[in-house]
């Protein structure tokens, strides 16, 4: 299998590439149009991105006894899933998007025409980012299949839709490693590391 994870940050893509040789490494933000845009980083990078909520940044690094130094500004190259994919060639199983609030932006830069990938799973924090999604999803032939927390799940295939949708998750969760030591590790780690998520009703 060949992946390909983009990256913004010029530390944690050196680290990628590093760690991860296997999968082609893009220092690129991924939006709609090719260009050039501002991201915004901060130490942990867990909040970076092009529209980054400092807010929650703030409060999040405050809840984990980490100082939180802010956001620094870095120019780098705009892509869209189109260009990223040009020499891709058979059929896509999964896309997965979580770029801190500028999800529908990536996904205006993908020709659903061209590629149909059998799941997409999008983030979305709020309920009005979810309805975007929706909406942009069910024009190009794909509905919501399930939700686990801020993650929702799209496809467009009948058999797929239920299958999911009867899929229950119970695990306890480890702490992800992260580059940076143990105190960024604590990012997004729930104070109740289990989780289960029973199947949903078939409608």
């Amino acid at each position: 299998e060949f992946r390909r994870v983009l990256f913004r940050s010029p530390q944690y893509y050196e680290l990628c590439a590093t760690n991860r040789p296997r999968t082609r490494c893009v220092l690129s933000a991924c939006g709609a149009h090719n260009g050039k845009a501002t991201f915004r980083i901060e130490r942990g990078g867990l909040f970076s991105g092009l529209q980054p909520d400092e807010i929650q940044a703030a409060k999040t690094f405050e809840q984990w006894g980490v100082f939180f130094e802010g956001f620094q500004d870095f120019e780098t190259q705009t892509i869209s899933l189109d260009v990223l994919l040009s020499d891709h060639v058979g059929p896509i199983d999964f896309i997965s998007i979580d770029v801190s609030g500028s999800e529908i932006g990536v996904l205006n830069g993908f020709d659903f025409s061209r590629h149909r990938p059998r799941v997409f799973l999008v983030d979305a924090n709020s309920g009005e980012k979810k309805e975007s999604l929706d909406t942009c999803l069910l024009q190009n032939g794909y509905r919501h299949a399930r939700t686990i927390n801020t993650t929702h799940f799209y496809v467009a295939d009948e058999g797929d839709w239920r299958t999911l949708r009867a899929i229950v998750v119970s695990a306890k969760l480890a702490k992800p490693p992260h580059p940076l030591g143990e105190d960024f590790s604590l990012f997004g780690y729930p104070f109740d590391p289990y989780v289960f998520y029973p199947a949903e009703v078939l409608a």
